[in-house]
């Protein structure tokens, strides 16, 4: 029983430093242009973005276009969502979302990539 104490007090004291850490805070970043490719095939490029943005943490990307948001999970080395992936690539400020969406009146999916220039 005297042993199960200190290893209780650790326990508990570690416990304690961690719920008293400060959340972090994202960096978020502004998006300007989109560019769309469904299926290999441009549909536009560079298209002006309003309202959107991207915020990064360490656990999460959560990606906004006009007030809709979508949330990626970090996942290994990728962010991921049930919908797909978002690939970040930070030194050129482009942020890919990797999808699949349906065709019309079809029960095919398309690949579709939209990239984000955001800084």
């Amino acid at each position: 029983m005297k042993k199960l104490i200190p290893i209780a007090a650790l326990l508990f004291s570690t416990a304690t430093v961690a719920s008293t850490q400060e959340p972090e805070v994202p960096e978020v970043l502004q998006c300007s242009t989109q560019t769309l490719v469904l299926d290999g095939n441009t549909i536009f490029s560079d298209v002006p973005v309003s309202n959107g943005y991207i915020e990064l943490t360490h656990d999460q990307v959560t990606l906004s276009v006009k007030g809709n948001k979508l949330f990626f999970w970090k996942d290994g080395n990728e962010y991921r969502n049930n919908t797909g992936a978002i690939l970040l690539d930070k030194k050129a400020h482009k942020y890919t979302m990797e999808t699949a969406i349906p065709q019309e009146n079809s029960t095919e999916f398309v690949p579709a990539k939209i990239t984000y220039t955001c800084e």
